[in-house]
């Protein structure tokens, strides 16, 4: 925490517009939303800053002027969000699924295992490669004591 009171987290969408802006103007980071809850994933779609806010399961966004929900999910717990065939796919922490939205912020489906039936636990974050396929990042930082995670820093597909 520097001394704004602002965490490293909280000047991420600030990052976002800084760095694509960077090339055109040499002014400093300037925070566009200084009142986001545990910002992660930005996105920028349809003119739009997307962005999680983890905290309040919050999918937000910030058009230039304003920032409004695009979806809530209580319980959820939103840490990544990432374009898939034209819909969204989020990642949704505590509640260990991945959500498909489609234009409309309708549920197209949730996913909660594996091609095998394994049970994600804590979906964390996606890539994108060349070809459009999606890879997703699980992790569990605390398993109950004296047992083993199912799973732990997984990688997997999306498909």
């Amino acid at each position: 925490m520097n001394g704004s009171g602002l965490t490293v987290s909280h000047c991420l969408v600030a990052f976002a517009l800084s760095a694509a802006a960077a090339a055109a103007v040499a002014d400093p980071v300037t925070a566009v939303v200084a009142d986001a809850h545990y910002p992660e994933g930005p996105l920028w779609r349809d003119g739009k800053l997307f962005y999680v806010e983890y905290a309040t399961s919050n999918i937000k966004y910030w058009d230039g002027r304003r920032t409004a929900v695009y979806w809530h999910k209580d319980g959820c717990g939103p840490s990544a969000l990432i374009p898939f065939n034209g819909h969204l796919l989020i990642a949704c922490y505590d509640d260990n699924s991945l959500v498909e939205l489609d234009a409309n912020t309708k549920e197209v489906r949730t996913i909660r295992a594996d091609s095998s039936g394994k049970p994600f636990t804590g979906p964390n974050d996606f890539a994108a490669d060349a070809r459009g396929a999606v890879g997703l990042d699980v992790e569990v930082f605390s398993p109950p004591p004296g047992q083993l995670p199912p799973r732990m820093n997984a990688a997997f597909e999306v498909s």
